[in-house]
């Protein structure tokens, strides 16, 4: 009897339609105190009105607060990254981002630093299965 009120419990989740929420609305930020979250008891995306009791129903395993883009790809990872795939070299004592301003690269590191927190979102997403779709 258990595994049919299981199996009824797992058809109904899986007819749930996926909430779509943008990217920029499932990223945290370090400088925001209030945080994006999935409420694993109502399955559902939402931002947090209280952090008090958001931290509350975090110990209590009631949510999943979602990622930092630094979590998920750290700037100087990423830049590293695209320096060495773009075999771009910066001249010493000059800083990265600046160089590639110069030579007005600084927006193709920008979107190549979106394109994989987007994918590492994804996988972070799947690997705790929490059922949004990111649009």
């Amino acid at each position: 009897m258990k595994a049919t009120k299981k199996a009824k419990r797992a058809k109904k989740m899986k007819k749930a339609p996926l909430q779509k929420v943008p990217l920029c609305k499932v990223l945290n930020s370090d400088w925001v105190e209030c945080k994006s979250y999935y409420d694993k008891v109502n399955k559902t995306f939402d931002i947090c009105d209280d952090i008090l009791d958001l931290e509350d129903r975090l110990d209590k395993g009631e949510v999943i607060i979602f990622p930092t883009e630094d979590y998920l790809y750290p700037y100087n990872e990423a830049m590293r990254d695209y320096l060495n795939d773009n075999e771009i070299e910066v001249p010493s004592k000059r800083k990265a981002i600046g160089y590639l301003a110069e030579n007005g690269d600084q927006y193709d590191f920008y979107s190549y630093r979106g394109e994989e927190v987007k994918k590492r979102l994804l996988t972070w997403l799947e690997s705790r299965k929490i059922p949004i779709e990111i649009i």
